[in-house]
Parts: C-alpha cells; sequence; structure tokens
C-alpha cells in the first residue's frame, strides 16, 4: 500500500492515472499491465 501511495506521488505521467477535475483517479485495466511490466512493485503473498 505505501509503495502505492509513493507511486502516484512521484509519477505524474503514469499510464494508469486519470485526472477528474482535480480528482486522480486509477484505471484498472491499465494498472494490471503496468504491475505486470513492473514486477519488483507486486506485493508478495
Amino acid at each position: 500500500m505505501i509503495k502505492y501511495y509513493k507511486l502516484l506521488k512521484e509519477g505524474k505521467n503514469t499510464p494508469f492515472m486519470a485526472m477528474y477535475g482535480s480528482r486522480r483517479l486509477t484505471i484498472r485495466t491499465e494498472f494490471a499491465k503496468y504491475l505486470e511490466k513492473h514486477p519488483k512493485l507486486r506485493r508478495r503473498a
């Protein structure tokens, strides 16, 4: 969870973020694709 918030703070040009007025929304399918390309960000269960 902490990595997710850190990623949101520092990454303004992430492909999975969309602006809706002043809110930032996460596009779930694009976020899943992003995690596939960056496996070190995935949580280990």
